[in-house]
């Protein structure tokens, strides 16, 4: 499933395990603060987790850029226009996700359970256990690749 694609999979929203033992666990991340690391090694395209996103649309022009840079880009209504721009809140365990250039995980968006929108969580390389699970935050080249602007 490539970075920005909808789908209409059901999928678990809580974080994947393997033999009911979590991935991932909230750490400490050296100068970034908390962050989420593998508690075993997770294999190259592996759905880590799912959250539910709430739709931000109806603030989104109210949000101060200082706030609107911890939240993801609507992959429907992004632009380079402020005023067009609308922010989805992506609620659980991935708040603590931190940025990387080379990120090893990236996000893409499903719509699924009664229609809400889920931010899922996918392994874009192995990562070792004890390794920090990063994505990239300003990453504009995967909307234009998608056709969002």
């Amino acid at each position: 499933m490539s970075l920005l694609e909808y789908s209409e999979q059901t999928a678990n929203p809580e974080i994947s395990s393997v033999a009911g033992t979590a991935l991932v666990e909230i750490r400490s991340s050296l100068s970034r603060g908390l962050g989420l690391f593998a508690t075993q090694d997770i294999a190259a395209g592996l759905e880590v987790m799912s959250c539910v996103a709430k739709d931000l649309t109806e603030i989104s022009s109210e949000i101060p850029f200082s706030m609107a840079q911890y939240l993801f880009a609507h992959p429907d209504y992004c632009s380079e226009l402020k005023s067009d721009r609308r922010y989805l809140m992506v609620c659980g365990e991935m708040v603590f996700l931190n940025h990387c250039d080379t990120a090893n995980c990236s996000v893409s968006w499903a719509t699924k359970h009664q229609g809400l929108l889920y931010a899922q969580l996918r392994s874009k390389t192995l990562i070792l256990k004890d390794e920090e699970l990063t994505i990239r935050y300003t990453d504009s080249c995967d909307y234009q690749t998608h056709g969002y602007f």
